[in-house]
């Protein structure tokens, strides 16, 4: 973990990360070699399939959110994967919740457990921002400077603000509560 940041609890989104320093802006506050790696398919669920998954366990403590849309897309892959792959075995008959987990916290083709850990905000503090560097591909830098004991934040999508809330609420199941929300939707 950074010298920069910390997990715990949060009052109203789970966990979150939160800076243990005064922060200024253009500082790499993490740097996170990924436990799932895959080529990105045309769905998450077809990435986590042909990925490399580590440490299922810690996986298995991430907030799952289940789109109802999804839920028959997401067991047909899973039992046809698992029929063709006898070989694999996930952890405590979980091979369906891992799709889940990865499409709520993975980013691109990859899911990184602390990065997974950061808030969305409309007026994020920091941004994900993918690296070439082999070992450690995702980092999270302070986009602005960010005051000691502050939960960092990052925006989970890049769109115009009328489609944010609707994308928000469908993909991963939360409706954004940040000021910047809260004063679009007066």
């Amino acid at each position: 973990m950074s010298s920069y940041i910390q997990m715990h609890k949060t009052a109203s989104k789970g966990t979150g990360v939160f800076t243990v320093r005064d922060t200024p802006a253009g500082t790499t506050l993490l740097r996170k070699k990924p436990i799932i790696t895959g080529t990105a398919g045309p769905s998450p669920d077809t990435t986590v399939y042909s990925a490399k998954i580590l440490r299922q366990a810690e996986v298995m403590q991430l907030h799952e959110y289940r789109r109802t849309d999804c839920e028959t897309t997401f067991k047909a892959i899973a039992y046809q994967y698992v029929a063709k792959n006898p070989a694999v075995k996930f952890s405590s008959g979980h091979y369906l919740s891992v799709p889940y987990k990865y499409a709520t916290n993975g980013w691109g083709s990859m899911l990184c457990l602390t990065i997974s850990r950061f808030n969305h905000s409309c007026a994020n503090n920091a941004d994900m921002v993918s690296s070439s560097d082999p070992k450690h591909p995702a980092r999270v830098v302070a986009a602005r400077d960010i005051r000691n004991g502050d939960e960092i934040t990052v925006t989970y999508i890049e769109v115009c603000m009328a489609d944010r809330a609707a994308k928000l609420a469908h993909v991963w199941g939360f409706a954004c509560q940040c000021p910047v929300s809260r004063v679009q939707h007066r």
